[in-house]
């Protein structure tokens, strides 16, 4: 949500935000990607995507689709976005 956000107030009448900490951000909720297959059953909390990520996932989509960029921020138009000092 932080790098949502972030891409979301470009080129707006808003306060940029002077710093962004996302943590560990899931950028792409959709099932793209190598590490779903390499992660799968390794991580001991999102387990497989085929299980409880991936019921996360649509659940937080709420019928959007999942490369909506306001869902999955990978997807979104970062140009001109302050780069990290």
């Amino acid at each position: 949500m932080t790098l949502c956000d972030g891409a979301a107030g470009q080129g707006r009448e808003a306060t940029e935000a002077a710093a962004i900490a996302p943590g560990t951000p899931w950028s792409d909720i959709d099932k793209v990607g190598d590490t779903y297959a390499s992660n799968e059953w390794v991580d001991n909390v999102l387990v497989t995507w085929d299980g409880w990520l991936g019921r996360a996932a649509k659940l937080y989509a709420n019928g959007t689709d999942l490369k909506n960029p306001y869902i999955s921020p990978i997807y979104g138009d970062f140009k001109g976005f302050r780069r990290p000092s």
